[in-house]
């Protein structure tokens, strides 16, 4: 008998860690500003995450929502540039306000759904688009601005739905989400 694994498994992710900006902006050639590391974050429909006073915003008076309300990073992309660069890209140091680890591919146009001990926690993210990397990359190691071109520094997404977010949470995509098991099968 093979162990394989079901659909679900393939598209789900787990949070390593969370993070919130700094109030202001780091000028262009300052040392850059510390993110904020959090265990969780509130997740504010149309909003964005709630204590991220940069990016934490109502909708516009004509209706528009921010489409860049959060930012999502999975760890295989930073692990690429560390090996490449010869550099260690603690948690939190690239900008992102979330970091996960497994097997989904993030991409625009998705809605990822947030799972605590197997219950849907509430929290829905939509993705709308491809983050790009700043000047700011450079000032954490010489051509990592570069390197990270090309969809490899994440994503920017909206709040869909409200809900609480933990480190440890799991995270998949709206339509893909079931238990989560593995099935042997006979070879």
């Amino acid at each position: 008998m093979t162990e394989i694994e079901t659909k679900a498994e393939t598209n789900v992710c787990v949070v390593t860690s969370l993070h919130l900006h700094p109030e202001e902006r780091t000028k262009r050639g300052a040392r850059l500003n510390a993110m904020t590391d959090v265990k969780e974050m509130e997740l504010v429909k149309d909003h964005g995450i709630k204590g991220n006073k940069r990016y934490f915003r109502p909708p516009a008076k004509d209706g528009k929502i921010f489409k860049r309300q959060l930012s999502i990073i999975h760890r295989d992309d930073l692990s690429g540039c560390e090996e490449t660069l010869g550099v260690k890209l603690v948690p939190g140091v690239v900008r992102s306000n979330i970091e996960v680890d497994g097997p989904l591919v993030l991409s625009p146009n998705t809605t990822l759904l947030f799972f605590r001990d197997g219950k849907a926690t509430g929290a829905s993210i939509h993705i709308e688009l491809y983050r790009q990397p700043c000047w700011e990359m450079d000032t954490l190691a010489d051509g990592l601005q570069k390197l990270m071109r090309g969809n490899k520094q994440g994503v920017l997404g909206c709040v869909a739905t409200s809900g609480s977010l933990c480190v440890g949470d799991s995270l998949g995509l709206a339509g893909a989400c079931a238990p989560l098991r593995r099935l042997n099968v006979d070879a």
